[in-house]
This record gives structure tokens, sequence and C-alpha cells, in this order.
């Protein structure tokens, strides 16, 4: 991302001289992604995880400028929200 100008929102060229934040921020996302995944099968954390992802995804659109699929992905979340039917029936 550092090295992509072209859509980016935001200047990242500052974080270049830093690789250990750039290994921290890279692993933190790795992180957040696989905790997603294993987590997201917990009804008593899916709230949480649902809510934490928004910005989330939001900030990867911007770091990255890849919009369309930040937001293909934040509305892939509502997937796991519980319908009306499964609402009823607890």
């Amino acid at each position: 991302m550092i090295a992509s100008t072209e859509t980016r929102w935001i200047d990242l060229t500052s974080l270049g001289a830093s690789p250990f934040l750039v290994n921290a921020l890279t692993h933190g996302i790795v992180a957040f992604e696989l905790l997603f995944v294993l987590l997201i099968w917990r009804p008593a954390l899916r709230p949480l995880l649902l809510a934490a992802s928004l910005p989330f995804w939001v900030l990867i659109g911007a770091v990255s400028g890849l919009w369309g699929f930040a937001l293909t992905m934040g509305l892939l979340g509502v997937a796991f929200l519980p319908s009306r039917a499964n609402r009823a029936a607890a």
C-alpha cells in the first residue's frame, strides 16, 4: 500500500521509515481476520465482531482505496445477523 499511489486515499509514505509499525499493523489485520473467522460462529460474540468489522473495513477501504471490496466485505457480515424468523423462534 505504501508504493501504490493510484488508489489510496491516505498517504502512507511516512510508514516506510518504520518497518516495525508496518509489521505490527499487518499482523493486527491478519489477527483480526483470523479471529473474525473463528469467533463469528459464537452467537454471544457475533454482535461485537460485526460492530468491530465495520470500522475495520472502512479503514481498509481508506488505506487501500479498494472501496468496492471493503463495502462488499462489510455487507457480507450482514449474513451473520439473525433473521426475523430466527428472532421469533428464540
